[in-house]
Formats: structure tokens, C-alpha cells, sequence
């Protein structure tokens, strides 16, 4: 049976309501899927309307929830080639019986999109992506100081390097039995490698 994980989108700090959550069949461990989400979207930025040049961006929480399902599904597609290739070269009793590797359904399976506040499905881990607001003052006043750089002196080269912000993408990862919590911060902090809390307690 496949490591079953929940993903929780927020529309803004922790506690604020769920955007969605995206319910996954399997490998839902931090060096998994937590990886993945790390891959792809640690060094993104959530703004608070589009400017600048960096593609790395979600235009709010709710534009951030469907890039994530998107991207999930196309890693899933993605890996899916993988194993198709990896079996199609490996000798195995049912390419020996005449089987056939060469299917393909699309996107179709491993992740499946749950009404919000769906939780208790049978997951080992949930994944929660919130913004943190607490900083947005101090990210935006670096942002006004290179406006106001363009505008006295002429020189943008700073503003094109930097976008409005809306606050720091995080993760918190939940590991469901027990409710132990293995990481709370931002996303581009968190490290795949973390170990399952109830591995910890059987060393003690």
C-alpha cells in the first residue's frame, strides 16, 4: 500500500481557510512528495499583483493552488514515463507473456482534488502551504526603496529583480499518527530528509 498524504492550500496565514486539498495514493513521505513540492516551488515568491520579470510567482494563494495541482499531475505523468521505460528494458514475466508497457491514460490517477477541510482519508502525512504575513511590511518597504531608485534616478535594475510580496510560502508537514509535526517554516528551508517522528521515539 502507497504512503497516502493529504496537501492543504491555504488562502493565508495557518489558521485561515483551506483553498483546496489534494489527496495523494502514494509516496507521500517528505523525501517524496515533500521533495517534490520542495523542487518545485522553494524558491517561489507570492505576490500581491503581477510585476517584475521573475516567472518564479503566484499572483495570490488561490493562483498558487492550481500550479500546484498542475505540477503535480505533470510530475506524475513524468514518472509514470520513467517506470514505462525502466520496465520496458528490464526482463519481467509480463513482457515475457506478451504485455504490453506502451499504455498511457494522461494524467489520470495518484492525485485526486477533495472538497476544502477534507481530512482523515487515510493519510500518513499532510502537507499545509500558508503564507506567512508577518514579514510582508518588510519585504515591501525593500521593494518601495528600489521604486523610488527607478523613479530619482532612472536606474530600474534593482526594481526588475523584485516583485510586490505578499508574505513567505511555508510549509508545515504533519506526520498523522501521533500528530507530530516534522517541519513548520519556510518552504525553501525545509529539508526532504526528515526523518519520521515515531522512527525518533524507537531510538530513545
Amino acid at each position: 500500500m502507497g504512503t497516502r498524504s493529504l496537501t492543504i492550500v491555504k488562502e493565508g496565514g495557518k489558521d485561515s481557510d483551506d483553498i483546496c486539498v489534494l489527496y495523494g495514493q502514494m509516496d507521500g513521505y517528505p523525501d517524496g512528495l515533500g521533495a517534490i513540492i520542495k523542487r518545485l516551488f522553494g524558491d517561489f515568491v507570492i505576490v500581491n499583483g503581477l510585476q517584475g520579470k521573475s516567472p518564479q510567482v503566484a499572483n495570490g494563494m488561490s493562483c498558487f493552488a492550481a500550479q500546484l495541482i498542475t505540477q503535480l499531475k505533470n510530475e506524475h505523468v513524468k514518472q509514470r514515463q520513467k517506470t514505462r521505460d525502466i520496465m520496458k528494458a528490464t526482463p519481467h514475466p509480463f513482457a515475457e507473456a506478451g504485455g504490453n508497457w506502451d499504455w498511457d491514460d494522461g494524467m489520470a490517477g495518484q492525485y485526486y482534488l477533495y472538497p476544502a477541510g477534507t481530512r482523515d482519508c487515510g493519510e500518513s502525512y499532510l502537507y499545509t502551504l500558508y503564507l506567512d504575513e508577518s514579514k510582508e511590511a518588510e519585504l515591501r518597504k525593500e521593494y518601495d526603496e528600489a521604486v523610488m531608485k527607478w523613479r530619482v534616478e532612472g536606474d530600474r535594475s534593482d526594481l526588475d529583480k523584485l516583485i510586490p510580496p505578499a508574505g513567505i510560502l511555508c510549509l508545515m508537514v504533519e506526520y498523522a499518527y501521533g500528530d507530530k509535526v516534522v517541519y513548520d517554516g519556510p518552504l525553501a528551508d525545509f529539508d526532504p530528509k526528515a526523518r519520521d517522528p515515531n522512527l525518533e521515539d524507537d531510538d530513545e
